[in-house]
């Protein structure tokens, strides 16, 4: 069965592109992620929060808040 060779040339750099995007995506949310655990710890440092994880130290900082006011 011929194949078109244009197809075959598209649908490879179609799929290439595709996987370039996602090393793309997957390189900024290791960024993201990595930043957000440096300000995790920072916060850790300066109250003295005891958690072991990352929802726990959210949890603490948000018992940490001040009760929201009124409307």
């Amino acid at each position: 069965m011929p194949t078109n060779p244009l197809w075959i040339e598209h649908t490879e750099k179609a799929a290439w592109d595709t996987v370039q995007a996602l090393r793309a995506q997957i390189e900024r949310s290791e960024k993201e992620l990595a930043r957000l655990k440096e300000l995790l710890d920072e916060a850790k440092r300066a109250h003295g929060l005891k958690g072991t994880n990352p929802a726990e130290l959210v949890e603490e900082l948000i018992r940490l808040l001040p009760p929201p006011s009124p409307p």
